[in-house]
C-alpha cells in the first residue's frame, strides 16, 4: 500500500542560497522544475495544514519547547534566541547565529542573570540548546513576531515585534540588551575577538494548544517544532536515519529537517534524503511527494510528473528568485 503523501519539510533550504557557481544540485533541481509549485503564506502555514491547526493558535515558542523538553507548560512562552546587532551608517543590522557560535554554558550564564533579575515580576528564561532560549512571561502577549532566520542580514527595524502588545515586548527586549552590554560572558567574547550576544530576539509566543485535530501517520522530525507537533498529537516521532525505509506504510508521511541536519551540506541532503524519496516516488511507493523548501511555496509532483522529462532543468539560483521569497515568518 503506497504512501498517500509524503511531505519533506526543509524550511532553512532557501536561506542556504545556493549559487550555480558553488556546484549543482541535479536531483534537487529535478524534483522542484518537474513539481507544480503552489503558493503558501509561510513556514507556519505549511504546518498548520498538516496538524489541523489555525495560524493564530500556532505557538512557535510553546510547540518547540514541548519537543526540546518534553514537558507541557501551560503559561505563555517565548522564543528568546541570542543574537547581535551590527550597527550599520544609521541602522541596526542582524548577524546570522550560526556566525555567533554561542555555548550551552554562555546562554546558562545569561540566563541566570536575567532570571535573578526578573523572576520576581513572573519571567523565567531557559535554554535547553545554545542557539534555543525558552521565556516564560507572566501575561499573553497579543502581537506579531519574525523569525531571525528571515531577518538575518536585513535591517532589524521593519521586522520589530507589532500589534496591541508590541509595546512590553519591545520596551523587554530593550532592557535585555542593557543587561547583556557588559555582562561577563561579553567581555569574554570580546577579549577572545569573538562578536558579542548583545541582545535575545524574542518571538513565536502563545499558549500550547490542547490538542491538534489531525497529523500524519508517520512523523520524522529533526526539529524541534515537529517533535512537539507530534507530542500534542500523541504521536511519536522517529529520528533521521539515513537508512530511509518507504516501504509498505499507509497514511501520509511526514520528514521535517534542518539543512544542519545533513552538515549543511545540499549535496548530502540529495543523497541521503532526496534519493530515496525520489526512487520511492518512480516506484509508485507514494502517491504524491511535497517539497517546502522555505520561502513561500510549495512544490508538489506525482508520479506521473517524476516523469517530465522535457521540462528543462534549471539551477537553484534561479528559481529562489521567482516569486519574492524574502521576507517570510
Amino acid at each position: 500500500m503506497p504512501y498517500s503523501r509524503v511531505l519533506l519539510y526543509v524550511p532553512d533550504l532557501i536561506w542556504a542560497r545556493i549559487p550555480a557557481d558553488s556546484g549543482r544540485v541535479p536531483l534537487l533541481e529535478k524534483l522542484l522544475c518537474r513539481a507544480h509549485a503552489a503558493p503558501v503564506e509561510s513556514a507556519t502555514a505549511v504546518l498548520t495544514e498538516c496538524f489541523g491547526l489555525s495560524a493564530e493558535d500556532f505557538p512557535v515558542a510553546a510547540l518547540e519547547r514541548l519537543g526540546d523538553t518534553g514537558i507541557r507548560n501551560p503559561c505563555c512562552g517565548w522564543r528568546a534566541d541570542p543574537a547581535h546587532l551590527l550597527a550599520d551608517r544609521d541602522q541596526l543590522v542582524m548577524v546570522p547565529q550560526a556566525s555567533l557560535a554561542v555555548t550551552l554554558g554562555e546562554m546558562r550564564q545569561i540566563a541566570d542573570t536575567f532570571n535573578s533579575s526578573y523572576a520576581a515580576e513572573g519571567y523565567r528564561l531557559e535554554f535547553p540548546e545554545a542557539e534555543r532560549g525558552y521565556l516564560q512571561v507572566p501575561a499573553d502577549w497579543h502581537c506579531h513576531s519574525w523569525n531571525p532566520a528571515s531577518v538575518a542580514n536585513q535591517a532589524v527595524t521593519e521586522f520589530m515585534p507589532s500589534g496591541p502588545d508590541k509595546m512590553p515586548v519591545r520596551k523587554l527586549m530593550t532592557e535585555i540588551q542593557m543587561l547583556l552590554y557588559e555582562h561577563p560572558v561579553n567581555l569574554a567574547r570580546e577579549a577572545a575577538g569573538r562578536p558579542a550576544i548583545n541582545t535575545l530576539w524574542l518571538w513565536g509566543g502563545g499558549r500550547l494548544p490542547e490538542q491538534v485535530t489531525r497529523s500524519p501517520t508517520r512523523i520524522i522530525a529533526g526539529l524541534p517544532l515537529v517533535r512537539g507537533l507530534a507530542k500534542l498529537a500523541g504521536r511519536d516521532s522517529e529520528s533521521w536515519s539515513a537508512d530511509l525505509n518507504l516501504r509498505d506504510m499507509k497514511g501520509d508521511c511526514l520528514i521535517a529537517m534542518s539543512l544542519r541536519e545533513f552538515g549543511c551540506d545540499a549535496a548530502r541532503l540529495e543523497r541521503e534524503l532526496l534519493a530515496p524519496v525520489w526512487r520511492a516516488l518512480r516506484h509508485g511507493r507514494i502517491r504524491q511527494l511535497r517539497i517546502y523548501p522555505g520561502g513561500k511555496r510549495v512544490f508538489a509532483l506525482t508520479r506521473r510528473s517524476a516523469f517530465q522529462f522535457w521540462r528543462r532543468t534549471r539551477p537553484l539560483s534561479e528559481l529562489w528568485r521567482e516569486p519574492d521569497d524574502a521576507k517570510t515568518d
